[in-house]
């Protein structure tokens, strides 16, 4: 996806090097150019990726000066015989690596070949690290990245903008400060963040809870998915966390429930396999089960084809003329199913009345 040009400059009287180094070949998404000279200029150092310095070439001062104006990611080689070692203790700490002249070809290939390598690297992880920050904060769900201890590595852009606070404000620190909460309230209130991320260091997989967090003074209830990352050894470092805010979609299942709680008659929602999802309390009075008793209930085991009558199965149904009617020994009742479909027009289940 990416391609990288390398300059290399060589600062030398002779072109022996440029002629070994040039036999090298490329790394993928790689290009190379090669240029000996004896005479520096800023332009060139300032484009050179690597700068490979013969030190029986130049003087102090200018070997000083291809140290100073070399940036921070330009790879320095320094290239010295046995009199020039006496330069070697100056310069040291601002070589990437030292080549011992005379030049054994082999070993110089081999050095040269991983610097390139390690270029490749350095690249290759800048741009899985460009796909992780585009992929995060294209998304509107909180991420975040955790170690061990707690402390946040890494969030994206709606995590960020969801606890008014910068990523270098974030990075670092733990959860009171972040969600801008103290000790006392987080344990008197009914937040769990903390506990659940020991679940997954404890546990070694992925997890789902319901969590409730502050959010600018008001709260919120989050779907968060939280799993464990794993070290080579396979130990666990840390943890990545999803959260999906879910305070709308609770506020609408609150506000259907007193629609349907509203309602004159009994109502049933099922899904397309009609295990039941919900009723409403005139259902329940009817049916004479508790509510916790319906969810997941398959809506035909509330029928019954003995027509013993028992407490959990105390209807049969006829049909007459398109109508479906549900007997019990003292009632009869009329069955209107609609079906429900979703935003795509997608048969989700039935609302029976």
């Amino acid at each position: 996806m990416y391609h990288r040009h390398l300059e290399t400059l060589i600062v030398s009287r002779s072109h022996e090097l440029e002629q070994l180094l040039e036999s090298i070949p490329a790394e993928d998404n790689f290009t190379h150019r090669f240029c000996t000279s004896e005479h520096l200029t800023q332009e060139r150092l300032e484009a050179a990726s690597i700068v490979v310095v013969d030190f029986a070439a130049i003087n102090r001062d200018e070997a000083f000066k291809v140290l100073a104006l070399s940036n921070n990611d330009t790879i320095v080689i320094g290239c010295f015989s046995s009199n020039d070692f006496s330069m070697l203790s100056d310069v040291q700490h601002c070589l990437t690596q030292v080549w011992a002249k005379p030049f054994d070809d082999e070993k110089i290939r081999k050095s040269f070949s991983r610097i390139l390598k390690e270029i490749k690297q350095r690249e290759d992880a800048r741009l899985n690290q460009v796909y992780l920050d585009t992929l995060i904060d294209s998304l509107p769900e909180l991420i975040w990245f955790k170690d061990a201890r707690g402390s946040h590595l890494k969030v994206n852009d709606s995590f960020s903008k969801t606890v008014n606070k910068t990523k270098a404000q974030i990075e670092g620190r733990g959860h009171y400060y972040i969600w801008d909460l103290e000790p006392d309230e987080y344990a008197q209130g009914e937040y769990i963040c903390l506990e659940s991320e020991e679940i997954v260091l404890d546990k070694k997989e992925t997890c789902l809870f319901d969590e409730t967090v502050k959010c600018g003074g008001e709260m919120r209830k989050f779907k968060t998915y939280k799993s464990p990352i794993f070290d080579a050894d396979g130990s666990v470092i840390g943890t990545v966390g999803f959260a999906h805010d879910v305070t709308d979609l609770q506020n609408l299942m609150i506000e259907l429930n007193i629609m349907i709680e509203g309602l004159p008659f009994a109502v049933m929602v099922t899904d397309k396999d009609k295990r039941i999802t919900n009723v409403n309390q005139k259902f329940i009075d009817i049916f004479q089960l508790e509510r916790n008793e319906f969810a997941g209930l398959w809506a035909e085991s509330l029928l019954d084809e003995t027509r013993k009558f028992d407490r959990s199965k105390k209807w049969a149904f006829d049909e007459e003329n398109g109508s479906i009617f549900m007997h019990s020994h003292n009632r009869v009742l009329e069955l209107h199913d609609e079906k429900l479909l979703d935003i795509f027009g997608v048969f989700t289940g039935y609302l029976s009345t």
